[in-house]
């Protein structure tokens, strides 16, 4: 044995997870074992059948679906627009490859503590919801149960042929995903063979003196006379016998001799390594190689010939209008949440968090009414605009605190005609609102009228059934009291309003 080695032995769990792989790259493992990665090869070869591009460099679009999970009660997701800084991550991580990401749709919910907790588990229940045509990704709060080389942060199923990653990688922006992404365009690990069975000097000593891990998988030379047949099977990595497992971060101090006695140098900031917290993590052209290759097999056609959405930059950040900064409401119960277009945005993720609760919302227009706040309470609001085509522009913020009033509300029990007028006062530039939820759509006249009985406003619209929002704009209007007139072809109601 060499004389400079450091002489140390770090005891380490073991951990073993059946047909599935997994990630680590905070102090937690990667569920994907190196009989599942040949299994891998055998569920979708390489077999040349796929759409060949005529340009093997030219972008591979990549749709992505996924899937947040909470309780049976809805309870424990991921927020929203987390998610979104994790695909922006992503796309990141793989821009020294071929490959982009973009969403396939807007995110499905699931309610399920079984798929929630207990994912390895409940496979078919998995598979059951998968999107047809995109790399499903489920958010669930556990990958599985500790074992004992540490948690499971996630995993890729070669025969579910999805990845499962936690919540908590998600909430501390890791290359987990990356990771588990590589998987799924079977790519190995770099350690491929060591995975359950880590480098450690009490047990292979500084000089490794055998051929085959103790899995009976070949063992990679620095020299790369086997660097096709052992390890990944990829040239351009080198050898590794996860030593990123039991190393402090992204520091390789180790002094680690293969079996043709050359000296072990690892690449630590691979994507497919065991090392963490490295300043960055890259793919090798090799392995980006073997990624197309997989990807134009035929076992992947469903990921081909989608439709792109629109890939323009969304640059932000947003502009909230009402509520004002720091504001002081009258009401509670009918809070006017509105913020200009954000151009190439489709959608928005809308935070409303107040100190015990937080409610996330997915929507498709600039504005939003609140129906539900809490008397006399501190609100945050957080605005985030993306498209399923970009999604890394950045959040807004505003606070605000509701009133302990109610909104003007009517109903007409006879023509079915249910209607709240907010705000009521309303300030001077900002629309008057008028929420309906009618039995039946209707022609829809909106007037106001100054005191001296002049039409100051006027506007026509056919409103549809159910709960619609009807704006009237307030915009070179003077302040002072008006009188709002509600008109269809059943009912005729005046309201008084006050533009201040």
């Amino acid at each position: 044995m060499k004389s400079n080695v450091l002489s140390f032995f770090l005891t380490f769990l073991l951990f073993y997870v059946n047909s599935t792989y997994a990630q680590h790259f905070m102090r937690g493992v990667c569920g994907v074992h190196a009989h599942d990665m040949e299994k891998m090869d055998e569920l979708y070869p390489n077999d040349g059948k796929g759409q060949e591009p005529s340009d093997r460099n030219a972008i591979i679009h990549v749709p992505v679906q996924f899937h947040i999970v909470g309780t049976d009660a809805g309870t424990g997701r991921v927020p929203p627009h987390l998610v979104l800084r994790q695909l922006c991550l992503l796309n990141r991580d793989y821009a020294n490859t071929n490959f982009r990401f973009y969403l396939n749709d807007v995110f499905n919910y699931i309610n399920s503590t079984a798929i929630y907790s207990t994912p390895s588990s409940n496979g078919n229940m998995i598979q059951a919801r998968k999107a047809a045509r995109a790399l499903n990704v489920f958010i669930t709060d556990k990958a599985d149960a500790t074992g004992s080389l540490g948690t499971v942060l996630g995993y890729y199923s070669p025969q579910g042929d999805y990845v499962i990653l936690t919540r908590n990688e998600v909430v501390k922006l890791t290359n987990t995903l990356s990771h588990e992404v590589g998987h799924f365009f079977n790519l190995r690990h770099t350690f491929h063979g060591w995975e359950s069975d880590p480098w450690n000097l009490a047990k292979h000593n500084d000089t490794i003196q055998f051929r085959f891990t103790s899995s009976n998988f070949e063992i990679e030379y620095m020299n790369k006379n086997n660097c096709t047949t052992a390890a990944d099977q990829l040239c351009d990595t080198p050898p590794d016998y996860n030593f990123g497992f039991t190393s402090n971060g992204c520091n390789f101090t180790y002094q680690v001799w293969d079996f043709n006695n050359e000296r072990v140098i690892p690449q630590k900031e691979n994507q497919m390594s065991y090392f963490s917290n490295c300043p960055e993590f890259v793919f090798t052209p090799n392995q980006a190689n073997r990624m197309t290759t997989n990807y134009n097999s035929s076992g992947r056609n469903f990921l081909k010939n989608n439709p792109l959405p629109n890939l323009d930059t969304i640059v932000g950040p947003v502009n909230i209008l009402t509520p004002q900064s720091a504001e002081q409401l009258n009401v509670f119960d009918g809070v006017l949440i509105d913020w200009e277009d954000v151009p190439n945005a489709t959608h928005y993720v809308l935070e409303i968090r107040y100190v015990s609760a937080t409610e996330y919302l997915v929507i498709d227009k600039s504005e939003y009414y609140a129906t539900q706040l809490r008397k006399n309470t501190n609100y945050i609001i957080e605005v985030t605009p993306f498209s399923f085509g970009h999604f890394c522009a950045p959040s807004t913020t505003r606070s605000f605190k509701t009133g302990s009033q109610s909104i003007t509300s009517s109903e007409d029990l006879i023509t079915g005609f249910k209607w709240n007028i907010y705000p009521n006062p309303v300030s001077l530039g900002m629309p008057v609102l008028l929420q309906t939820d009618q039995v039946e759509s209707a022609n829809l006249t909106l007037s106001l009228t100054d005191a001296k009985g002049q039409t100051i406003k006027k506007t026509n619209q056919q409103v549809a059934a159910g709960k619609q929002m009807v704006r009237l704009e307030t915009d070179q209007v003077t302040s002072g009291l008006y009188f709002l007139n509600v008109q269809t072809d059943k009912m005729n109601r005046t309201f008084k309003i006050s533009i201040q």
